[in-house]
C-alpha cells in the first residue's frame, strides 16, 4: 500500500435531540479521533459580554442578559422553540460565525494531525446542508420515548415541550436514511462503545483504501437483520477541496 493512499477522514456526527451525539463523539475521541463540536463553538460565540450576546439581546430582549453578562439560554430557548420566525432570525445571526470557526478548526486539525481522523459533532448537519463537508456521516439515534425521557431529565421539559422541540428538526428517520453509519444509542453503554469501535475499524479500512459496499453491512446489535444497518453503501460525501 502506498503511503500517499493513507489519509485522515473528516467524520460528521449528528442525530436527534438527546440521542447521545456527544457521548458517541467522545467514544470516537477515546479511540484516537480529534473531536470538534459546533455546540462548543456556539458557547464560545455567546461568551459573557461578547458582541453576539449584545446582538441577541437587542433582537430578543435585554432581559435575556443576566447580571454577570451571561445569556439566559433557557429563556432564549423557550422563545425560539415556540416561534419559528424567532428561530429563523437567531439561526441567521448565529450560524455564519459558528460555521466559519468550525471550518477553520477542521482545516487546522487536518493540517496539524495528518494521521488522526477528525470527528465533528453538528446537531443540524443535514438541516444546514453540510453533507459535503464530510467523508462519512454517523447518525446517533434512539427511540422517541427515550428522547422525551432524556429531555425531561436533562432539560426539565414536559412531553409537549419535548415533542415541539423534536419537531423543529429534520425527522430522525430521514437523518438515518442519509447516514453512512448509524449508532442506536439505547441500552448498555458498553454495547454502544463496542458498536462505535466496529465503525472505527471500518473507517480505518476505508482510510487505507478499502471499500464498504452494501454487501458488507454490520448490523446494529440491538436490531434484527430486517432493520437499519449501521453501515450503508458509500454515498460519496466528500469535503470541499
Amino acid at each position: 500500500m502506498r503511503q500517499d493512499a493513507i489519509r485522515n477522514m473528516v467524520i460528521g456526527v449528528t442525530g436527534g435531540l438527546a440521542t447521545g451525539k456527544s457521548t458517541v463523539s467522545a467514544m470516537f475521541g477515546d479511540l484516537g479521533a480529534n473531536v470538534l463540536s459546533a455546540d462548543s463553538i456556539a458557547r464560545e460565540v455567546l461568551a459573557p459580554n461578547s458582541p453576539m450576546v449584545g446582538q441577541v439581546a437587542e433582537a430578543f430582549g435585554f432581559q435575556l442578559i443576566r447580571a454577570d453578562g451571561t445569556l439566559d439560554r433557557e429563556q432564549l430557548a423557550r422563545i425560539i422553540f415556540s416561534d419559528s420566525d424567532a428561530r429563523y432570525r437567531l439561526n441567521k445571526m448565529m450560524h455564519p460565525p459558528i460555521l466559519e470557526r468550525l471550518r477553520r478548526q477542521i482545516e487546522e486539525s487536518l493540517a496539524d494531525n495528518p494521521d488522526r481522523h477528525v470527528v465533528v459533532e453538528v446537531p443540524l448537519l443535514f438541516e444546514l446542508g453540510m453533507g459535503n463537508w464530510f467523508d462519512k456521516i454517523v447518525v446517533v439515534t434512539c427511540s422517541e420515548r427515550a428522547e422525551i425521557a432524556r429531555l425531561f431529565w436533562r432539560d426539565g421539559l414536559n412531553e409537549l415541550e419535548a415533542r415541539m422541540r423534536i419537531a423543529t428538526q429534520l425527522p430522525l428517520a430521514e437523518k438515518v436514511r442519509r447516514a453512512d453509519f448509524v449508532v442506536h444509542n439505547e441500552g448498555a453503554r458498553s454495547a454502544v462503545a463496542s458498536h462505535v469501535g466496529r465503525i472505527w475499524m471500518k473507517l480505518n479500512e476505508l482510510r487505507l483504501g478499502g471499500n464498504a459496499d452494501s454487501s458488507e453491512c454490520l448490523l446494529n446489535e440491538s436490531k434484527s437483520s430486517t432493520e437499519i444497518p449501521i453501515i450503508k453503501a458509500r454515498r460519496g460525501y466528500r469535503r470541499k477541496k
